[in-house]
């Protein structure tokens, strides 16, 4: 639950302080890469606590969360790590072991599933920056991308429209005046968080902002 709910603000962060984009960018591909292990059909039956009722769900709701040993001593999971479980019985003995199962703790992974998009990239996500942003205005897209790999990887991007394509981490254009898929260049182990504007957007310079038409697109 804890991992999907900061998943929340930390990405819509990097619009505003987009030096954090390199570390929220990779917390995030491990951290979602280590969320599917909460549901029971996404873990190994030796990993779990109730391999026999893994189905009880459907695998809709997961476990309460991943633990490095067991907490309630089952000889099954002696020396097992990690195991899936969740804290039901450990609030009261006389929960049932279906509590193991969490629907509040499941029910933020909605989250992730309207923030996180995959690419034509194994392990390098997109993610929208805008989709938990929601006191801004959000008059551009603004996506995170974070580059995993020990080289620079190109993945194609589709805008809305014509765009010029504007990194806020570099503070460079990485595409002009494009109106359909574009590969765009993630350098080695670096993130960029790129805002879509419409095809000849001027960019000013407001002392620490960048605007667009009037609209702050990031503030260092």
């Amino acid at each position: 639950m804890n991992s999907m709910k900061m998943a929340w603000p930390l990405v819509p962060m990097v619009k505003y302080e987009p030096r954090l984009a390199r570390a929220i960018g990779k917390w995030m591909l491990n951290n979602i890469n280590a969320s599917r292990l909460f549901f029971p059909n996404e873990i190994d039956d030796k990993h779990q606590w109730l391999p026999e009722m893994k189905d009880y769900t459907k695998s809709i709701v997961a476990y309460e969360g991943l633990r490095f040993e067991d907490c309630y001593n089952k000889p099954e999971l002696k020396g097992v790590h990690p195991v899936a479980l969740g804290d039901g019985p450990n609030w009261n003995p006389k929960n049932p072991k279906e509590s193991m199962f969490s629907l509040y703790s499941t029910s933020p992974v909605g989250i992730l599933g309207a923030m996180v998009d995959t690419t034509d990239v194994p392990m390098i996500l997109r993610l929208n920056c805008n989709t938990t942003d929601f006191y801004s205005e959000r008059p551009y897209p603004v996506y995170l991308y974070y580059n995993p790999y020990t080289v620079s990887k190109s993945v194609s991007y589709q805008p809305t429209g014509k765009a010029d394509v504007f990194d806020i981490v570099s503070k460079k254009y990485l595409a002009r005046n494009i109106d359909k898929a574009t590969m765009i260049e993630i350098p080695a182990n670096q993130a960029c968080v790129l805002t879509e504007l419409p095809a000849g957007t001027k960019i000013e310079r407001d002392n620490n902002r960048l605007v667009a038409n009037g609209h702050v697109i990031t503030y260092q």
